[in-house]
């Protein structure tokens, strides 16, 4: 397990950030970070990436310090890497590696040896390094200079991150900064990440929407609405504290509605009793039961007093709507959405998609069943892979496999890929016409707003209809309107979505390739829900367990490793 640690490694103090055009990302922000393991949540957009870069000293705040131990290593969300970043890059050794060539080439200039110092195995520790790791390519590979030289491009999603996470630990950080390290992992590397946390010698802020690896942190830090709360323990235990709090919360709103109500009632019956005191003063008035002076003064008491009766009530009035307004906004919004995608119906025996394995691959005589057992990535990797996969009806299949399996390399291949054709396990003899596909890397025009993407892809609906749809996917008022560059990562993909789901002809074979990376958990409740709705095939790629376990999966293809 890490260490306990007494003392916090990292603090800061009334942290504000504000963009050039004066938008406040956050303001006054004041914490420290102790615990072996904190998670950083909230939903996209509320900062979390940003807040990280802040501690992380690649972004500068408006306002507000900083206290840093000696060292902060940092992970980004796309790892800070090109494809053309090597492994020697990751760990600082390029120019040692760049001087012991030069050397073996015959160039015995005493600047070479400077350069080399005492890190003549310095390749060969790296390797070590990286295969304690559970590292593959360093596993499977003897030359530890040409493992120095691949570079991240030859790399899956899974290898690279574990070969970035490793080398920022070899630094021997004093806190170890985590932007969604999970993404692209398979459930080995999963394991390998997690065995590796419980390692560390020094604190982990992570910024995380895996369910496995916030059950294993030590405090939840949740960034909302431009402020930071503290919990302590993994995310049941923040989710437990937050659903207790929230039904506090309901119990109080509905005790304020019904003091705000019973205010109204009775400022109504101060009316009404008003009123008829005014009828029966001007009725009195009428019949000069009184001397005109006397009346006058009557009169004059009675406007007084109800004025002062008004006033009351009105306070009173206004006092309980102002505490239902506050208890209001204890409660969190409800994220539930509803759809109706009639045109996605598939029939039961309709065909959506046909496959043939590729000669040489392993096939075995049997087609598939659709009734497979469901298996955790990289499991039965062994049983060979049926000759023909067809598709018919509304099928849900999840496509598995270690990282560098070939998953979607595949579904390029299907998408009509030529260079992915050219490898992938399977040809795609057939693939219904009105089909939607999401890859992991989402290019959205930056300047268009939502409202003209969907317009575009659905040219049959009013705009009006567009905007109903949005609402019920929880794009509101005038938010459809802002341009898909400034909106944040989840909200980037439900655009995408939507822009697939609400399309003219509707998709009746839905492709998707790591849908939940980079997404919040309320994001990913979203699009389960969204999913629910969707009536035609799905095909899906996904290291996150507990979101494939509520998409009522009717299959699983588990891909061996390309060779």
């Amino acid at each position: 397990m890490p260490i306990s640690v007494s003392e916090p490694h990292l603090s800061f103090n009334s942290l504000s950030l504000i963009w050039p055009d004066g938008t406040p990302c956050f303001e006054n922000l004041t914490g420290a970070v102790s615990a072996p393991v904190t998670a950083l949540i909230g939903d996209n957009g509320s900062g979390k990436s940003t807040l990280l870069k802040l501690l992380a000293g690649t972004l500068e705040p408006t306002s507000g310090s900083i206290n840093r131990p000696g060292t902060v290593a940092y992970l980004p969300q796309d790892l800070g890497l090109t494809p053309q970043t090597t492994v020697a890059d990751l760990f600082a050794i390029t120019d040692v590696l760049d001087a012991l060539t030069a050397l073996e080439a015959g160039d015995y200039s005493e600047e070479l040896y400077d350069r080399i110092g005492d890190n003549w195995d310095a390749a060969e520790q790296a390797q070590a390094t990286l295969a304690a790791s559970g590292f593959s390519p360093a596993l499977t590979t003897t030359d530890a200079h040409a493992l120095m030289r691949r570079t991240v491009g030859t790399l899956s999603g899974g290898e690279a991150v574990t070969a970035a996470l490793t080398a920022l630990v070899a630094t021997r950080p004093g806190v170890l900064l985590l932007d969604e390290p999970t993404n692209n992992l398979d459930a080995d590397a999963r394991a390998t990440l997690y065995r590796l946390l419980d390692t560390l010698p020094c604190p982990v802020l992570v910024v995380s929407h895996d369910r496995d690896l916030l059950e294993r942190v030590d405090e939840v830090l949740e960034l909302r609405q431009g402020a930071l709360r503290f919990f302590t323990g993994n995310y049941s235990a923040y989710r437990q504290a937050i659903d207790s709090e929230q039904d506090a919360a309901a119990r109080h709103l509905r005790e304020a509605k019904q003091v705000e109500r019973q205010e109204n009632r009775e400022r109504i019956e101060a009316e009404t009793k008003l009123a008829r005191a005014a009828r029966a003063g001007a009725t009195a008035q009428a019949n000069r039961r009184g001397s005109r002076m006397s009346m006058g003064l009557a009169a004059s008491s009675a406007q007084r007093s109800a004025a002062k009766v008004r006033q009351t009530h009105q306070g009173r009035l206004d006092a309980a709507t102002a505490t239902r307004k506050a208890r209001e906004r204890d409660i969190r919004e409800d994220q539930a959405i509803y759809l109706d995608l009639p045109g996605t119906r598939v029939p039961a025996g309709k065909r959506v998609l046909e496959l043939t394995l590729r000669q040489g691959t392993g096939a075995d005589a049997s087609p598939y069943q659709g009734e497979q057992k469901q298996a955790d990535d990289g499991a039965a990797a062994a049983t060979p892979l049926p000759e023909r996969l067809i598709v018919q009806g509304p099928e849900r299949l999840r496509l598995a496999g270690s990282n560098g399996s070939g998953k979607s390399t595949l579904l390029r291949a299907i998408m009509g890929d030529s260079q992915a054709a050219e490898t992938a396990h399977y040809t795609c003899d057939y693939r219904v016409a009105n089909t939607g596909y999401l890859p992991q890397r989402l290019a959205l025009p930056q300047d268009q707003s939502m409202l003209q993407l969907v317009m575009a892809a659905n040219p049959t609906l009013t705009e009006q209809q567009v905007r109903d749809d949005l609402a019920r996917l929880l794009f509101r008022r005038e938010r459809v309107h802002l341009p898909v560059g400034v909106l944040s990562g989840g909200e980037r993909f439900r655009v995408a979505l939507a822009t697939v789901l609400l399309a003219s002809p509707a998709p009746q074979l839905l492709i998707l390739d790591e849908p939940t990376n980079n997404l919040d958990m309320t994001s990913v409740d979203w699009l389960i829900q969204a999913l629910a709705s969707y009536e035609g095939a799905l095909l899906v790629v996904s290291h996150n367990e507990a979101f494939c376990t509520q998409l009522g999966l009717t299959g699983v293809l588990t891909l061996p490793a390309l060779t």
